[in-house]
């Protein structure tokens, strides 16, 4: 597996609140988004879902939604500590944020939805 860290540079240079739905975090990536004010939930993507977000255009119609985890997976997704999608505190967070999730976001944004 390859990591892709996005938050590289020291907490410092967050300075503005930014919303991320990754598949995968940092306890110090969590911290330093959520300290300028942000948030950050991880959700699960598998091939169909990552590659309705990397080419959208390539889908006719609505974008395919998400599919669940599989079961050796689900731990992760539901830790609230790890701020997974499935995590009763995220999922209350996101509400009152009005966060949506990328398919619907994305369907409302296409005017789809």
């Amino acid at each position: 597996e390859t990591s892709h860290g996005i938050i590289r540079k020291p907490p410092r240079y967050l300075t503005q609140p930014i919303h991320l739905e990754v598949s995968r975090a940092s306890a110090s990536a969590i911290a330093a988004v959520e300290a300028a004010g942000g948030t950050v939930t991880c959700a699960h993507y598998n091939r169909l879902a990552l590659r309705a977000l990397m080419k959208p255009d390539k889908f006719l119609g609505p974008l395919p939604r998400r599919a669940r985890p599989p079961p050796r997976l689900m731990r992760y997704y539901v830790d609230g500590e790890r701020r997974g999608e499935y995590s009763p505190h995220v999922q209350l967070r996101n509400r009152r944020l009005g966060l949506q999730k990328r398919g619907r976001q994305a369907a409302t944004a296409l005017g789809e939805g």
